[in-house]
């Protein structure tokens, strides 16, 4: 968001913040140059208070417009989801504004027959890289790590009662979904086509 600022001498082009500052200081020239009474004074006073106030808005809209931008083009993958390295997949929710976490087909294929899923309460604060839940299989008990810092705002249900669910379709079926605080830890993730080319490294 910018504005142009009009004087006699030129046109100036500045952000929302500059432009207010111009404008108080454009003020204070003209109260020592024509003189106001303490009245004149402290509207001018409040107006160029009100006109900082805007263009900081503007600047703080702004920055969110754009955040949420980038959060948008990190998620525009092929499908939607990126990977860990621990074999977790990621979506994020333009509506809600939340990531949901599940595990892949792969790591289903390694777990074999999902038979229980625990899933935490709804409220629990996690850090990266801390286990976030744990699922049973008939071979074995697996921890599914966090990838982002965040809380969890839900769980499927769905997935807590039929946990077979996950080995049907376990890159569609999320375990949880978390607010994230630090956008920048999904920075790391990969897409797709990263991932597949990484299981390849995992055959050799």
């Amino acid at each position: 968001y910018f504005f142009f600022f009009s004087s006699r001498r030129r046109h100036t082009r500045c952000s929302g913040v500059s432009w207010a500052r111009r404008c108080v200081q454009e003020t204070g020239y003209q109260r020592r140059v024509h003189g106001e009474s303490n009245s004149q004074k402290k509207s001018s006073q409040t107006n160029s208070l009100q006109m900082f106030k805007l263009g900081f808005r503007s600047m703080t809209n702004h920055f969110r417009y754009a955040q949420k931008l980038q959060q948008l083009r990190f998620f525009a993958t092929s499908n939607g989801l990126k990977y860990t390295q621990s074999h977790e997949w990621v979506r994020y929710d333009e509506d809600t504004q939340e990531i949901f976490v599940g595990i892949t087909d792969y790591a289903q294929r390694e777990l074999g027959d999902i038979v229980h899923v625990d899933l935490p309460e709804v409220g629990t604060k996690f850090t990266t890289g801390q286990p976030l839940c744990v699922i049973e299989s008939v071979k074995v008990a697996a921890d599914v790590y966090t990838p982002v810092t965040g809380q969890v705002s839900k769980h499927n249900s769905l997935v807590k009662e039929d946990p077979s669910l996950i080995n049907r379709s376990a890159e569609e079926e999320w375990l949880l979904g978390l607010i994230v605080q630090k956008f920048n830890d999904l920075e790391g993730l990969m897409t797709k086509e990263q991932y597949d080319e990484y299981l390849k490294t995992l055959e050799k």
